[in-house]
């Protein structure tokens, strides 16, 4: 089951590529002066949210993704960022919110 969160990226490249989310607002959520980054999935009949510390770092794998988040957080573009249910999260995919 996919979460999907919405900001902007800041990349460290080397032999593991990992990431991490400067929120937006509407998935920002500050609690005794610890900001997360909420990750959310919704569908038609349930609501479920994931939270990270804002400066949780989480792995991308794909080589694809890698070449588009790097022009992204070039260009600093805000994102939809999708990671995977597991423990310890990839990104799965991305997308430019509408």
């Amino acid at each position: 089951m996919p979460f999907k969160t919405q900001g902007k990226v800041k990349i460290s490249l080397g032999t593991k590529t990992s990431l991490k989310i400067i929120p937006i607002n509407d998935y920002r959520l500050s609690h005794r002066k610890v900001v997360y980054t909420v990750f959310a999935n919704i569908d038609d009949r349930r609501t479920e949210a994931r939270c990270f510390k804002e400066d949780q770092s989480f792995d991308v794998n794909d080589d694809t993704l890698i070449d588009h988040l790097v022009e992204s957080a070039m260009k600093d573009i805000c994102l939809e960022i999708t990671i995977d249910n597991s423990k310890s999260p990839k990104v799965t995919d991305i997308q430019i919110p509408a």
